[in-house]
């Protein structure tokens, strides 16, 4: 199941929803939502579909069954605002690590 937990009060919160085939543990990649059983985080699936690319083609990118990847699309969908902030949080740390430097 895609599930909830509670992460970092600095990040965004997943909302409690589930959806089969992903979870989420604050053990495990940050407390970020993944593919279960895989290393794959929906946060990675999602920015592959965004750019573009098809769930047959992440497939191909991925060592996931098509299944999985729409499982994570599904957990994406569901979780939007949460993930996009995720997304947006660490390319504000990378911009600024880079004006750092």
């Amino acid at each position: 199941m895609c599930s909830s937990r509670v992460r970092d009060p600095a990040r965004a919160e997943f909302t409690g929803l589930f959806t089969p085939g992903c979870t989420s543990d604050p053990a495990i990649k940050g407390g970020r939502a993944v593919v279960s059983d895989t290393g794959a985080t929906v946060r990675s699936i999602a920015i592959m579909y965004k750019q573009g690319l098809s769930p047959e083609e992440i497939v191909g990118e991925l060592p996931l069954a098509l299944a999985q990847v729409y499982a994570a699309l599904a957990f994406y969908h569901l979780h939007t605002e949460e993930i996009e902030a995720d997304i947006s949080a660490d390319a504000e740390a990378i911009l600024m690590g880079s004006a750092d430097a």
